[in-house]
């Protein structure tokens, strides 16, 4: 669980489950640059996560988050009162045989899906990136 600052890039393995609790943040300044997630993330109401890779594992957002990629396996789902935000950096992808579910009341932009199987589904707000992405 984490309820104070990781940076430095976390790694989550397959069967492996983190935490980030409300004030919690875990961010990539630093070190591996990315957080990898194999396993399963949970961002809860007042967490909030950054540069965040899911290459089947799941990543269920109910606080913030910014630049995350799904890829294939992975899924991202946005739930009410997750918001997930473009950094200054780029967006956030869905590739190949990967999911993002927004559902009602959560909110998501800059989403780019690319690959066969990329799914993107939308109950709740998803602005389309400046290129027509989903």
């Amino acid at each position: 669980t984490v309820s104070g600052a990781a940076s430095g890039g976390s790694i989550v393995q397959s069967g492996g489950t983190e935490t980030v609790a409300s004030g919690g943040l875990l961010t990539s300044v630093g070190g591996f640059g990315w957080n990898g997630l194999f396993g399963t993330a949970v961002v809860l109401a007042g967490g909030s996560a950054d540069h965040v890779y899911i290459s089947g594992g799941a990543f269920n957002l109910l606080g913030f988050a910014s630049a995350v990629d799904v890829y294939s396996g992975g899924v991202e789902n946005i739930s009410s009162g997750g918001v997930l935000t473009a950094s200054s950096g780029g967006g956030n992808s869905v590739h190949d045989n990967a999911a993002l579910n927004v559902l009602a009341g959560g909110s998501a932009e800059r989403i780019y899906a690319s690959g066969a199987g990329a799914d993107v589904e939308v109950a709740g707000t998803a602005p389309r990136g400046p290129d027509g992405a989903a």
